[in-house]
């Protein structure tokens, strides 16, 4: 076997063994004094309420795969989890500039559930 063919093949097990998919991930740092609810219906804002909203907590370190989380799409996918684990009613995602490969990034998400 040549040697641009088993590196090849040594680049394609990596990238499958280490989560090269659009399955999206983050740690997720909870707020101790909120409890799970049952229900999944949660919104996507893009500011935080100016009324009472309780913070169940952030996600961060947003993935989609290995690489960062650079739509609306990837970010619902990455934070769905926890979102209908705790509760929440709304993600308010944090967006960083982007670098030359993407023109914008969400690196955290904070969930809430609006009072």
């Amino acid at each position: 076997m040549k040697n641009k063919e088993l590196l090849a093949m040594a680049v394609s097990i990596f990238l499958i063994n280490t989560g090269c998919s659009s399955t999206g991930t983050g740690t997720f740092v909870k707020n101790n004094s909120v409890n799970a609810v049952s229900g999944c219906n949660y919104q996507i804002i893009t500011d935080l309420p100016a009324g009472n909203y309780t913070e169940i907590g952030v996600v961060k370190d947003l993935h989609a795969g290995i690489l960062p989380v650079s739509s609306l799409s990837q970010l619902k996918e990455a934070v769905e989890p926890y979102v209908c684990a705790y509760g929440g009613d709304a993600v308010v995602p944090i967006k960083k500039s982007g670098s030359i490969y993407f023109n914008e990034m969400y690196t955290e998400a904070i969930i809430i559930r609006q009072k």
